[in-house]
């Protein structure tokens, strides 16, 4: 079977044309089957909110000790280290003294003489000085440090209405609520 030219040349176009209409097809009926075009007859409105809460950072605070003041090493020279002692010193031996008795008969007799004593205070040494080396250790004191920052928390609300179409066939409008939280954990939570 034969064709002339002419058959040839009518039939390429026709070709083209349906795969340029096919193409075409594919692409606009998406947009055309979306909810805006179903009430392409009356007034539509589709309402949407959306309601976002967010909630600040919560610091994670703890107990940190800090260092007050550091530690240090000092050299002092103790002074000596003395006693009181009360000693009963001798000032006179005990002895005998010579008694007399009368002008004319004299008699000599010896006679019992007590010592002579005084209390004297004296300071001994039980110590003498020396040099002593002092550590003191750092000072540490509990203050509240953050540890950690827990992320904001963010609750997100949408509500929307099913399309409606004023005119015959009207539907009640429907809400519908999503909601999603999500939150940090509460400070006494360790991470």
């Amino acid at each position: 079977m034969r064709l002339d030219s002419g058959s040839q040349s009518r039939s390429l176009p026709m070709f083209a044309s349906r795969y340029a209409a096919a193409a075409a097809a594919a692409l606009v009926l998406p947009f055309a089957a979306s909810a805006a075009h179903a009430c392409r007859g009356g007034d539509c409105t589709d309402v949407r909110i959306r309601e976002v809460i967010e909630g600040p950072p919560v610091a994670i605070v703890e107990p940190v000790p800090v260092i007050v003041a550091p530690g240090r090493v000092d050299t002092v020279r103790m002074p000596p280290e003395t006693v009181t002692v009360v000693e009963d010193v001798v000032m006179q031996p005990a002895g005998y003294m010579w008694y007399r008795t009368g002008p004319n008969g004299e008699r000599c007799c010896a006679v019992p003489v007590p010592a002579e004593t005084k209390l004297v205070r004296r300071e001994v040494v039980v110590r003498p000085s020396r040099t002593v080396t002092l550590v003191t250790p750092p000072e540490h004191r509990w203050r509240n440090a953050v540890v950690g920052v827990a992320p904001t928390f963010r609750t997100v609300t949408d509500y929307r209405s099913s399309v409606r179409r004023s005119g015959k066939r009207e539907r009640t409008r429907v809400r519908v609520r999503r909601t999603t939280t999500v939150m940090a954990r509460p400070l006494w939570y360790g991470w």
